[in-house]
């Protein structure tokens, strides 16, 4: 499925991209300006990358957009978006990984008497609602989008039970540890995919 994801999003945009070892994410910089276009529907090859990382169509296209902008260099590009608090968006596709406009968190947080579910990429959000562990009209949550916006999100955690769902790994940990000097965790859920580096990679898996 990745594979087919990778060739269909090539297709599309006219482009050829010699894919990373591993195909990793290749992480550059778009454009700070507007996002030429917003489509509220998702086309079809951005839905097989996101199948190939687990996330079903209905969950894709509930929470995300298809955001379409142009790089510094000028190309013409577009991605599966997730937006964030303060109106920019985290972009990615199958070659692709950036934010476009002001990097923030993503809160969602209209359930008073309900803990906050906190997670570090959208697709770790995604693959909370997949698993069955989280569903948006019964669970708070907040998307870093970044560890290094920890510090951003704190003063929404405070008077609030916070259930922990970072990375396994060093940045995460550390995110972990300062949430808990300032809040109160009453659960860690790394514990359920502590083999896994995230909530996404234990569904892949």
């Amino acid at each position: 499925i990745r594979k087919l994801a990778l060739q269909a999003i090539e297709n599309e945009m006219g482009l050829t991209y010699k894919v990373p070892r591993k195909e990793k994410e290749i992480s550059t910089a778009p454009s700070k300006r507007n996002p030429t276009f917003v489509a509220n529907d998702i086309s079809n090859s951005l839905l097989m990358y996101s199948r190939s990382r687990g996330i079903r169509d209905d969950i894709m296209r509930r929470v995300c957009k298809q955001v379409h902008f142009q790089t510094p260099s000028g190309k013409n590009l577009y991605a599966i978006g997730f937006q964030n608090d303060r109106g920019g968006w985290e972009l990615r596709n199958a070659f692709y990984k950036g934010c476009l406009g002001r990097k923030s968190i993503t809160s969602y947080l209209d359930l008073a008497d309900s803990p906050i579910v906190v997670c570090e990429g959208f697709f770790d959000y995604l693959s909370l609602i997949q698993l069955g562990w989280i569903a948006p009209a019964s669970h708070n949550a907040v998307i870093l989008n970044s560890t290094a916006l920890v510090d951003t999100a704190i003063p929404f955690f405070f008077s609030r039970q916070i259930i922990l769902c970072l990375d396994n790994d060093k940045a995460g940990k550390a995110a972990s540890e300062k949430i808990r000097q300032h809040c109160t965790v009453i659960d860690d859920w790394s514990s359920r995919y502590v083999s896994y580096n995230d909530v996404n990679d234990y569904l892949m898996r």
